[in-house]
């Protein structure tokens, strides 16, 4: 059956736009999941494991990590009907070519990730990364779904498709060089691993993002943090500040304690979908929940540690 609605004599309605598996983890960032038999697994809150290949670069597979027209606005019978997905085409290439550099870099034992000419373009691309990944998952979807709840309307997901959107359009042309003072640590697990979820701890984005002035032009007061897992031994703790401009990268070795609390952040976060390389999550009461939950108000000692180390 067709996945639109039929006009006159069976044809479809104009301004149709096609649904398509739209994904809020890109595949390109799968395959660097992989395990040495070339599977990344899945882990849902009653502890069932799925594992699988992710499809190869060009294949039409879908591999984990998507839903069926997340990223289609439907209007009905309007020019406005339209998809983004092609918007995260530029990043979603941009961004793994580093990663796997990253990657070959750490195995090799060299903690000289970038040259010098290197370094702005690099820690640019991936605090953008960092961005995509952080308005794409559900967890973003599902709390901008309920943004009318205040005002007595119901959950709707066109509003949190919309505001993926929304956001995604002002920060991907965020200039970082102008906003405020942006960190980037590269937090490296030797014994450890990261587990990647459908849900990912950030105060950046979950609240409204305001622009101030400077000189003639306005920039995004961005500030706050989160944690986004990149590689199963590597996640990106991004740290926003009013103080300063421009952005920074640091390599950052943390010990296994430190993963689990990063873990046990992304799972409070994350709602059915836990995915892992090798060392399977041991799962928390939170995310047996089934629900997509939020870090309640007050300070939280491993990021008042990691601020120090940026600071």
């Amino acid at each position: 059956m067709p996945d639109y609605p039929l006009g006159l004599q069976g044809r479809p309605f104009p301004y149709h736009v096609k649904t398509t598996a739209d994904h809020w983890w890109p595949k390109g960032l799968q395959r660097l999941w992989v395990d040495q038999d070339g599977y990344v697994s899945l882990i849902n809150p009653c502890g069932e494991v799925k594992s699988a290949k992710p499809p190869q670069k060009g294949s039409s597979k879908t591999g984990f990590a998507h839903k069926r027209g997340g990223h289609k606005l439907q209007f009905g019978v309007s020019p406005w009907n339209h998809t983004f997905e092609p918007d995260f085409e530029k990043i979603d290439n941009a961004g793994p070519p580093i990663l796997k550099h990253i990657a070959k870099q750490l195995e090799g034992g060299d903690e000289v990730l970038f040259g010098p000419s290197e370094v702005e373009r690099t820690t640019n691309t991936l605090i953008k990364l960092c961005f995509s990944l952080m308005v794409r998952s559900p967890a973003f979807r599902y709390l901008y779904s309920r943004s009318g709840e205040l005002f007595g309307l119901g959950y709707n997901e066109e509003t949190g498709k919309a505001n993926i959107q929304q956001f995604w359009s002002f920060a991907s042309q965020i200039d970082l060089k102008k906003c405020n003072s942006g960190n980037l640590l590269l937090l490296h697990a030797e014994n450890s691993e990261f587990c990647f979820g459908d849900g990912l701890y950030d105060t950046i984005f979950s609240r409204p993002v305001s622009w101030r002035p400077q000189g003639m032009h306005w920039v995004a007061d961005l500030i706050g943090d989160a944690f986004i897992p990149l590689l199963p031994n590597v996640c990106a703790y991004l740290y926003f500040l009013r103080g300063g401009f421009g952005s920074k990268i640091q390599l950052f070795p943390v010990t296994s304690n430190i993963v689990k609390e990063v873990n046990t952040l992304t799972q409070i976060y994350s709602k059915e979908q836990l995915f892992f390389r090798a060392v399977c999550p041991t799962l928390t009461p939170e995310y047996r929940r089934r629900e997509h939950l939020m870090v309640s108000t007050g300070q939280i000692p491993l990021i008042e540690m990691l601020r120090t180390r940026v600071s």
